[in-house]
């Protein structure tokens, strides 16, 4: 029996790529649901996920009220993942600093034998187009502290990335109290 795979994408102000977004995760050759987590966006966000939603079978829609954190919306799709029973949980944003084509090959390397994936951006030389000086070198920054101090030589501040939920305990979530981008740090420990 295949695992029940659920991919899940926060949103936040990402009206002009949802559409696009799930477009290209429902094409994907995967038995995989998809789980948006919007935090209250004001540009409408929300409202073409509900139209997304009611096209596409496999698509769920979760609306917070408000801008309530990355890491907390992370953390309610894990708590959705473990509850409803899904084996494998794909995580990823939804400005396409991620791509879709990219999953299939988390799922690749899982097979390999690993709990977790994490998918890195730095690989390609142009894989953070669009971003903004300061936003890229706080994430360099935050890419450096996690080598140096925490030794960990992977690219840990990354959303896109695969737990298998099998081999995970529930419990070691509930453990990370981070709701902003420090959630990312947080749920690798």
């Amino acid at each position: 029996m295949s695992p029940r795979r659920l991919i899940f994408v926060p949103t936040y102000n990402e009206n002009r790529n949802v559409e696009r977004l799930c477009a290209e995760l429902v094409a994907l050759p995967l038995a995989a649901d998809i789980l948006f987590v919007d935090d209250g966006s004001p540009d409408g966000t929300g409202a073409t996920l509900d139209v997304l939603a009611r096209r596409h079978p496999r698509v769920t829609v979760i609306h917070r009220d408000g801008k309530l954190g990355i890491g907390s919306a992370h953390s309610a799709g894990i708590a959705y993942a473990y509850d409803r029973g899904y084996d494998l949980l794909v995580t990823m944003d939804s400005d396409f600093s991620h791509s879709p084509a990219d999953i299939p090959r988390l799922l690749a390397a899982h097979t390999a034998g690993v709990d977790v994936v994490v998918g890195s951006r730095y690989l390609e030389s142009d894989s953070l187009p669009g971003w903004s000086p300061h936003r890229l070198f706080l994430t360099q920054f935050g890419h450096f502290l996690t080598r140096t101090f925490l030794r960990m030589p992977y690219d840990a501040t990354g959303a896109l990335r695969l737990y298998d939920l099998r081999r995970i305990p529930r419990e070691l979530f509930d453990l990370v109290t981070a709701r902003a981008y420090a959630f990312f740090f947080e749920s690798l420990f």
